[in-house]
C-alpha cells in the first residue's frame, strides 16, 4: 500500500509539472475535456458591446432628497480605522489564496502574505485613514479588471460572454473596514426598511418567507 501511494504521488506531481494543475489532473484521471475554441473577437469589440449594452433611461424623474438631512438622531461621522478593525476585515475576505491579479496587479494571496507584517499593517491603516480624512479614494482603486467569461462552448458574438469584474483587493479590504460603521449608523437611525432582508445582519431569506406567509 505504501508503494502504491508513493508511485501515485510521483505520477501526480509529474503530471502537474508537465501540464499544470488542472490539465495535469485531467491527464492523470483521464477526464474528458471539452475542446476550447480560441476567441476570434477583438477586445475592443467586446468592450464596446458591454459599454453600450445599457440604454439611457427615458424618464426625467429625479429622486427627491430629504428636506432636513439632519433630522436623524445623530450626524454621521467617520471613525478612525484601527489595526484591530483591519484584521477583522481581512478575516472576512474570501478566497485569500487566489492568485488572480486585479487592475493594480495585486492578488489576494500577495496581500495575505503582506498582512503578516506589523509594519505593513500600520502603513495600511494610515493609508485608509488618509482616505477617510481627505474624503477621496485614489482613482487607481476605482478601476476594475473586467474579464469576459464564455457562456457557451463556442462563443462567436460578444453576447456569448459574461463580463466578470475583478475589483482591486485593496478596495475590497477598505470597504470591509468601513461597512460596520455604516451599518451601525443605519441601524441606530432605523434607515433600513423592515422589509429588507438581504445584506443585513441576522436576516435571511427565511425571514422574508415568514413575513410573506404570516402577513
Amino acid at each position: 500500500k505504501a508503494h502504491i501511494i508513493h508511485d501515485t504521488s510521483i505520477a501526480y506531481n509529474k503530471s502537474i509539472e508537465d501540464h499544470g494543475v488542472w490539465d495535469g489532473i485531467d491527464k492523470l484521471f483521464n477526464r474528458k475535456v471539452k475542446n476550447k475554441s480560441e476567441c476570434q473577437l477583438e477586445p475592443t469589440e467586446i468592450n464596446d458591446y458591454f459599454v453600450n449594452i445599457s440604454l439611457p433611461s427615458s424618464s426625467n424623474e429625479q429622486l427627491s432628497l430629504p428636506t432636513n438631512p439632519f433630522a436623524f438622531k445623530c450626524v454621521f461621522e467617520w471613525k478612525q480605522i484601527t489595526e484591530c478593525n483591519l484584521l477583522l476585515a481581512w478575516r472576512k475576505i474570501k478566497k485569500k489564496t487566489s492568485t488572480t491579479l486585479d487592475s493594480l496587479n495585486m492578488s489576494p494571496v500577495m496581500l495575505d502574505k503582506c498582512m503578516t507584517s506589523a509594519a505593513f499593517r500600520l502603513r495600511l491603516v494610515n493609508f485608509f485613514n488618509r482616505i477617510i480624512e481627505s474624503g477621496n479614494i485614489p482613482s487607481q482603486m476605482k478601476c476594475s479588471r473586467v474579464v469576459p467569461v464564455p457562456k457557451v462552448q463556442n462563443p462567436l458574438t460578444p453576447n456569448d460572454y459574461r463580463p466578470i469584474s475583478i475589483q482591486p483587493i485593496m478596495l475590497k479590504l477598505f470597504e470591509k473596514c468601513i461597512i460596520p460603521q455604516l451599518n451601525e449608523y443605519a441601524d441606530n437611525n432605523q434607515l433600513f426598511s423592515d422589509c429588507q432582508f438581504g445584506f443585513r445582519k441576522l436576516h435571511s431569506t427565511s425571514h422574508a418567507l415568514l413575513t410573506i406567509t404570516d402577513f
